[in-house]
């Protein structure tokens, strides 16, 4: 049987020391968030095993760390789908 992973990243703010990338004058970057959890609605509709990582979760240790863990887990056939946004 197939498997299907998929990790989504929404950055809105990476650190809490910087400043909020929410700027309403960087067009689409506020809807990040709102972009990561409907893919997630979507995803479950398909059966994928889904890992979501918003903002302060999304450093880059944690983002290798799920694409690692997939890359360790899936054979040829299977589906990973990476979505940062």
């Amino acid at each position: 049987m197939t498997k299907a992973i998929a990790l989504l990243v929404g950055l809105i703010k990476v650190d809490s020391n910087s400043s909020d990338y929410s700027d309403e004058r960087r067009d689409g970057i506020r809807g990040s968030v709102v972009d990561a959890n409907n893919m997630k609605l979507l995803l479950d509709k398909k059966g994928f095993v889904i890992n979501k990582l918003l903002n302060e979760q999304a450093t880059s240790e944690s983002i290798l760390k799920y694409i690692n863990d997939a890359a360790s887990s899936l054979i040829n056939g299977d589906l990973f789908v990476f979505l940062i946004r």
